[in-house]
Formats: C-alpha cells, structure tokens, sequence
C-alpha cells in the first residue's frame, strides 16, 4: 500500500485482510482475442495498472483466452520486477482451474484434441470425467492447471486459486453428495499445494450457486462448503475467498435472503461470508463496462 500512496492513492481505496492490503478494484483478463494484439494490449494493461499503484489484484484462469491471459500477465510481472518497480508481494494474483483448455499458442490444435493429447490419451483422465459443462474435478487435472498456471506466470506461488464454477457445470451430471465428494479431493490437491507453499489461499469462483435461492438445483449452501474444508485442511484451512457476480443488475447478493450459518437462517451471502470469515470478491462488477453507460434511477 505504501507504493501507492506514494503515488496519490487513497489509504482507503485498499481493503486489509490478513495482513494483505488489496486493492478495492482489481483487474480482469477474461475478455479478448488470441492476437498477438491483444497479448500486447493485456500485458500493458497489467504492467500500467499495476505500475500506478491504483491496482494490485489481478484475476484470471487458465482456460481464459486459451492460457494467453496468464501468459500476458507473467510478461507484465517479469517486466514490473525486472524494472524494480514492484516485488512480488506487493501484488495478490487470482487464477482458477477445472474447466477444459487448450493452448492459444498451438491455435491449430483444438480444446477437445487438446485434452485428449495431453490428459485422456496419457492416462490422467478418463472422457466420462469431463462435465457436460466441459469441467473436469479430477486431482490429477487440478495438479497440472496449478503447475502450468505458475510456468504461465513466471511464478513460484498463486495467492489465490478457485475451483472455477465447478457446481454450476456438474450439477445436472451428478447427485450432490458425489459432488461434494468431488470438492473433498479438490480441496485435498490445494491443502497440499499450500503445504508446499505454491498457492496461498483458494475458494470457489461461482456464478449461481451462491446467488439462487434453496430450492434451486444451482443451489449450495456456503456453510457445507466451508465444513468441508475444515474437515480437510483443519482449522486453518485455506477456504478464504469466493467470487461470485455482484452490481446493479445482479443484486442477489445483497438481496437474497437463503443462506443459513449455525442457528442463524435467511442470511444474505454478504451476512453469511461475514459469520463464515469468508471474504468475496465480485466478478464484472460493470457488467464488462455495460453499466457506465446505463440509466441510473435517480432512487439508486
């Protein structure tokens, strides 16, 4: 933080969590095409926001523009270190393994051609693992996106990584106790990973699950999560964080009254996190920009 105040940032644009001073708006990397154009656009992005002092959390998966975000990002960091402008702890990187990916620098070989070459055909995965929402929960998977993940961006740990809406694309392929089952040995593959100091924190990164009420199929309840993580990786778990969507035309987290946290019920996510010692972050909270140009009731 003392880098960007520095720079004219306000104290209270960062939000203190853990001894981390994170920035109040991070940047996303989701958007954009495999050119080399927009390799070179999202590497300056990075390394100019960064480089200002007004952002210092980064968010991306791997399957994000075919591994070509992290790629950008880790061309960003590399340059910001090498220039002594940052050192490594003065960013909080975000990433997110599970679904299926190929590699936009082999822009030739396919998503499917991809995981058969590199996972199905080696023994790491079986076909049938792949969710009809092309998301894939085996440990064997999980592992490998972590360590190309790091090779990706040039990094020796992750501060952060999430199983990547992984109810959302298994929920009409399974009953929910194999899912949770599922989530078990996920959750075992990042308490390991933290054990060896590779990945500091992970969660889930969600899209309904967390913002429909219980009688949705969609629908989980934050504390069953949180419980299993507990039973595998003990009171100091590394379950910290969800992300889910949050802003003006997806308000259910504030709304929503559905989640129960011990004898408390119809708690809001927001209410249930706070009880849980569970931080959010939200995805688009501009709608991916849609919002700066929208009508605001004068109410609002």
């Amino acid at each position: 933080m003392e880098y960007a105040i520095q720079r004219g940032k306000p104290s209270n644009h960062f939000r203190l969590f853990d001894g981390l001073y994170l920035s109040s708006i991070g940047m996303g990397t989701y958007l954009g095409d495999l050119s080399t154009e927009d390799d070179n656009a999202m590497e300056n992005a990075v390394y100019e926001s960064i480089k200002s002092g007004a952002i210092n959390v980064i968010d991306t998966a791997i399957n994000y523009r075919a591994m070509k975000s992290e790629k950008s990002i880790g061309r960003a960091l590399l340059r910001l270190r090498k220039e002594g402008i940052i050192s490594r702890d003065q960013v909080f990187i975000c990433t997110k393994n599970g679904y299926i990916t190929n590699d936009g620098d082999y822009p030739s070989i396919d998503v499917m051609e991809y995981m058969q070459r590199m996972f199905i055909s080696t023994g790491i995965i079986k076909s049938d693992e792949i969710s009809s929402g092309y998301n894939v929960l085996n440990p064997n998977y999980v592992e490998r996106c972590i360590d190309k993940s790091l090779i990706n961006m040039h990094l020796s740990a992750i501060d952060l990584v999430y199983i990547h809406n992984a109810f959302e694309s298994w929920h009409e392929d399974i009953k929910r106790e194999e899912f949770m089952q599922m989530l078990s040995r996920v959750f075992e593959v990042y308490e390991r990973y933290r054990s060896i100091n590779k990945i500091r924190y992970y969660g889930m990164a969600t899209w309904t699950c967390f913002r429909v009420p219980p009688d949705n199929k969609e629908y989980l309840y934050l504390e069953e999560v949180v419980n299993l993580a507990k039973k595998v990786g003990g009171k100091q778990h590394g379950f910290r964080f969800i992300q889910l969507p949050y802003n003006l035309a997806y308000s259910e987290a504030l709304l929503l009254k559905g989640q129960n946290v011990g004898t408390e019920k119809n708690l809001t996510i927001l209410e249930a996190v706070e009880k849980l010692n569970i931080k959010i972050f939200t995805s688009i909270p501009l709608f991916q920009s849609r919002l700066l140009s929208a009508q605001i009731p004068d109410y609002m």
